[in-house]
């Protein structure tokens, strides 16, 4: 790795730079500021002084006599030594030279524009004449109310340049030594502070937490989502948009701008810890955290983080069904053992008649009921779920029953939404006829269809349901039961099922809960519902 210069040596570096630039353009504009006023100072002084000279009575009696040189040559010179200025220049009415610093260029015309002064102006120039460059004051000379001549009084601009070193140096290095000493002070202080907000990490350090960072959130098979302290969304990863079907666009977003009413728009909208709570989104089951971040005592955001729990859910379903069907087992094996006992004291005692009776009797009873199912329920599973239903009631003190109408005509194609939708809400309905007054327990099973529609209901003698919690029922993990732990999945699942076939799901109480279901046929007869997207089976 190449070397890399702390961050703290680049951020006091940068920042002594721009100190440095930003005193440099204040110096020029002051610079050029000055200097045009030192100019300006310059031309009035130098204005001033040729008008004392064209206001002499000297000058303007002399200045058109033959032997104007002899006299007003010593004038402009001791004028000019006298004042300081670069050059004292009096001149006749057509611009020729009286005086001049440089006798040589005596009786010559003046090497800049005479005409205004001549025209009775007064004017200060920054022009180039046989000196050089120069400010310079030109003041016309009247004689009994006539220009006669005119003077030029200057200083060339390399004296300005000069004069505007000495004079001024010294208040520029006042300005420009505290400014620079604070500027560096302030980057100092700046390199500390971010040293410290960035922990004494550099730039490259950063850098490779922030793609070690992306790479953690976005390879991880749980989703997860941050939201800051004020109710936005700060980070989302891949899972998460996954999981809970949020936009690309989610992060600086509110939950509610994204999330419609429900367990998940509370869930991300929480602010105190929540453990393990189960969440139905569409043909998913999860289980998500809530957990409050908070950084030196203070609360900086909340992080949530979700599993999607559907295989594990359709494998706990399917051991429930297989032990559903164990206990179904067990039941008709202690009855069987029953009968046998029976049937051993009948033979012992010599009642054979009343043994073989017996035996007759219990076979018809278990041919009849099979025959029956096999016959008003033409699809094996749905009969094969309904006799284990049976057996597992009867072993819990509870009678299922299977109104005389009940008839399903066709063999199902993809039974195990119908599945889900009858496996739960018998199971439910047996666990509230099982707290019935003895002996009443109850549980009806009514099942209908038509070319287009399949009907179920499903009653018992329970104690019914809340009417007014009926929403709440079908919601992530609820249950009425005590001590319910990690059951109230059942009729989440079955409204899932019901509203992924497009179906109708009605709840109400005639002397204890009645739930019907009402569903398309031909999804179940077309097998549309493949094997990717399966619902979690009862």
């Amino acid at each position: 790795m190449g070397h890399h210069l702390r961050l703290s040596t680049q951020t006091m570096a940068l920042q002594v730079v721009v100190v440095v630039l930003a005193l440099l353009v204040g110096l020029v504009a002051w610079l050029y500021q000055s200097r045009a006023q030192l100019q300006d100072q310059y031309g009035e002084r130098a204005l001033a002084i040729a008008d004392a000279v064209a206001a002499l009575p000297t000058v303007a009696e002399t200045v058109q006599r033959e032997d104007a040189e002899e006299k007003l040559q010593p004038l402009g010179e001791a004028v000019r030594e006298a004042s300081g200025m670069s050059f004292v220049v009096i001149a006749d009415d057509e611009g020729v030279r009286q005086s001049h610093p440089n006798p040589s260029n005596l009786g010559e015309r003046v090497s800049t524009s005479p005409a205004a002064p001549l025209a009775g102006e007064r004017v200060i120039e920054v022009d180039t004449g046989t000196l050089g460059r120069s400010v310079r004051g030109k003041a016309p000379i009247e004689h009994a109310g006539d220009i006669v001549g005119m003077v030029s009084v200057g200083v060339l601009e390399e004296h300005v340049a000069a004069s505007f070193f000495t004079d001024r140096a010294p208040t520029l290095l006042l300005f420009l030594a505290p400014a620079l000493a604070l500027g560096v002070a302030g980057s100092l202080l700046l390199a500390r502070r971010i040293k410290r907000l960035t922990h004494g990490l550099e730039p490259h350090e950063i850098a490779a937490l922030l793609e070690e960072r992306q790479a953690m959130l976005h390879g991880i098979r749980e989703g997860v989502v941050g939201v800051d302290d004020q109710g936005c969304l700060a980070v989302v990863n891949d899972e998460a948009r996954h999981l809970f079907g949020l936009p690309d666009d989610a992060e600086g977003l509110e939950p509610a701008h994204i999330v419609s009413e429900g367990p998940l728009l509370d869930l991300l909208e929480g602010r105190e810890r929540a453990d393990d709570v189960v969440l139905v989104i569409g043909q998913r089951v999860l289980v998500a955290n809530r957990m409050p971040v908070e950084v030196r005592g203070t609360r900086v955001a909340t992080i949530v983080t979700v599993r999607d729990r559907t295989v594990l859910e359709t494998l706990s379903q399917e051991l429930d069904n297989l032990r559903n069907v164990a206990d179904a087992l067990r039941a008709q094996a202690h009855e069987f053992d029953n009968r046998l006992h029976t049937l051993a004291g009948l033979i012992e005692l010599g009642h054979h008649a009343e043994a073989l009776a017996l035996i007759t009797e219990n076979s018809v009873d278990h041919q009849q009921r099979s025959e029956r199912l096999a016959e008003s329920i033409r699809d094996p599973t749905l009969a094969a779920l309904l006799l284990t239903k049976i057996a597992t009631a009867e072993e819990r003190g509870v009678t299922l029953i299977l109104t005389e109408r009940s008839s399903l005509e066709v063999e199902l194609g993809e039974p195990g939404p119908l599945l889900t939708i009858l496996g739960n809400l018998i199971d439910n309905a047996v666990d509230a006829a099982v707290d019935a007054p003895t002996g009443s327990g109850r549980v009806t099973v009514d099942l209908w269809c038509d070319h287009e529609r399949l009907g179920l209901r499903v009653a018992d003698s329970g104690s019914g349901v809340d009417i007014r919690r009926v929403e709440q029922l079908f919601q992530r993990g609820y249950s009425s039961k005590p001590n319910a732990g990690d059951r109230g999945l059942g009729l989440a699942l079955v409204k899932q099922a019901v509203m992924r076939l497009e179906g109708e799901l009605e709840v109400r109480n005639d002397g204890g809960a009645v739930f019907e279901a009402r569903v398309p046929l031909r999804p179940l007869l077309d097998q549309t519902l493949r094997d990717d997207d399966t619902v979690v089976r009862s």
